[in-house]
């Protein structure tokens, strides 16, 4: 059975259909495009527009199914005989708005019958370090963090099995970390943060290349 995909996202395994659930931001195509060489005769893409899909998605030859984040019902048929769905986090900071596109995907993909999520979460927590977390007190004072907590929270309470891929910051992303930055300077010159300003940057490619990994290794149940 397949892999779903919702967004632009995937699910796979060799002997299992993975979907995945895709947007059109980078991210998510440099994911597809390294699960394709590695799952795609297990991969079917859930997109909000099949009309609209990429060339690089066209051209796998790979099923695509209408699936809408805002749509449960289209949901559920674009997941149907899915085992494992790659969920990627709705592409708004807006966080009721962002939790409640992704309840929709968890839940529509539990009641078809998939039985693990793959989801891609942002790595401003502690991680494994809870420890270090005051008691009463969030994982992470980022307000961008926020939503992917109450996700994560939810896939741990849905019963499914599942892996949290906690990403970093990607390094294209630069212009949005410095101190002051405009689209309309022509200069080369930029001010940036420092002291306790220090960023881990990592690139879209790469951060695709180690999902695709991830997705296409061994079983990583209940991991983040």
């Amino acid at each position: 059975m397949p892999l779903v995909g919702l967004g632009h996202r995937c699910c796979f395994s060799s002997s299992t259909w993975f979907l995945v659930r895709s947007f059109s931001d980078s991210c998510p195509h440099s994911n597809l495009s390294n699960l394709l060489t590695r799952l795609a005769s297990d991969i079917i893409v859930s997109l909000h527009n099949p009309a609209g899909v990429s060339p690089t998605i066209a051209a796998s030859g790979v099923e695509v199914r209408k699936g809408d984040y805002a749509d449960p019902d289209s949901l559920r048929t674009a997941f149907a005989g899915a085992d494992k769905l790659f969920l990627v986090s709705y592409p708004s900071i807006a966080h009721e708005l962002r939790v409640r596109m992704h309840k929709n995907a968890i839940s529509a993909a539990k009641a078809v019958g998939v039985k693990h999520i793959y989801y891609t979460s942002l790595a401003f927590g502690f991680g494994a370090r809870k420890e270090l977390v005051p008691a009463d007190e969030r994982e992470s004072v980022a307000a961008v963090m926020q939503a992917h907590l109450d996700t994560e929270a939810y896939i741990r309470a849905s019963g499914l099995t599942y892996t949290v891929i906690r990403e970093g910051i990607y390094s294209e992303s630069w212009p949005l970390y410095f101190g002051f930055w405009s689209t309309t300077d022509t200069t080369d010159e930029a001010i940036i943060p420092h002291g306790d300003g220090a960023i881990a940057w990592a690139s879209r490619v790469d951060l695709g290349e180690g999902t695709a990994r991830i997705l296409s290794a061994v079983r990583m149940n209940g991991n983040s």
